[in-house]
């Protein structure tokens, strides 16, 4: 496992990221457009809250990473 500090220009950068990856199969289950806006809209406060700007206006959003190694039966 590795964490990666991404220094982010704001809170809205850390929704914007995660918004094409890993919040898509969430906003693909909800019915319409505005129902996804709401949700959205929702996670970001939340995001906002959970990671404060430091005095240079950036936030830092610490990233894990597990990486798997596999060996097969055969070596």
């Amino acid at each position: 496992m590795t964490e990666y500090l991404h220094v982010m220009p704001d809170a809205d950068a850390i929704v914007e990221w995660y918004r094409g990856t890993g919040l898509r199969p969430f906003l693909e289950a909800l019915p319409d457009h505005s129902a996804r806006e709401r949700f959205v809209a929702e996670y970001r406060e939340m995001i906002r809250a959970a990671y404060l700007p430091r005095p240079d206006g950036r936030v830092v959003f610490p990233f894990r990473r597990l990486f798997f190694v596999a060996y097969s039966a055969d070596d």
